[in-house]
């Protein structure tokens, strides 16, 4: 199994274990062709959170334009417009030979900014001024999700997150420290 779906699979399980009302959309990688959904799930506890989760290995950048495809900023984008819904992406990480030094934060959809389309590379997407974020910026400006590996698989304190999402959405702060 890839590190995406195993993430996909572990947060799903640790929903169901925290007893969170939690809906998997299907997607093409899941061989559900033609669906091209926004997010890989939907979670409610008070409000509704519409949540994409990505992956990219310790040691790289996760590159916002490469990973967030065009239909799931502007679906995540319109989200944005109702009152009781917090829509963003969880990044993981992560480290195959030490799972133990995996981790995982949510970057709100109003963190990431879309730049005008050039015609030769089409969209790019920024957040905090930056096109892309190693594992020590997503720790500086994201907020964490806490997790415990088991072996290979984690087990995500889902609970604890949507409760500082909640939060964070009174306060209207989705950022841990301010851009430069």
């Amino acid at each position: 199994m890839n590190e995406g779906k195993r993430f996909e699979d572990n947060f799903y399980k640790s929903c169901g274990a925290q007893k969170i009302n939690v809906d998997r959309i299907p997607d093409s990688m899941s061989g559900f062709a033609g669906q091209n959904s926004i997010c890989d799930f939907t979670v409610f506890k008070e409000n509704l959170f519409y949540l994409e989760l990505k992956t990219v290995r310790i040691g790289q950048r996760f590159n916002f334009s490469s990973n967030i495809r065009v239909n799931q900023y502007d679906g995540l984008q319109e989200k944005l417009e109702y009152k009781k819904v917090i829509p963003g992406y969880i990044i993981k990480y992560y480290d195959t030979e030490t799972p133990t030094n995996s981790k995982a934060f949510f970057m709100h959809q109003t963190t990431l900014t879309r730049k005008r389309a050039d015609t030769n590379k089409g969209v790019s997407y920024q957040c905090c001024n930056k096109k892309s974020f190693s594992l020590k910026e997503a720790e500086e400006y994201l907020i964490p999700v806490k997790g415990q590996v088991k072996t290979v698989n984690y087990d995500w304190d889902v609970r604890y997150l949507l409760e500082e999402l909640i939060e964070r959405k009174a306060l209207n702060v989705w950022l841990l420290k301010k851009i430069k």
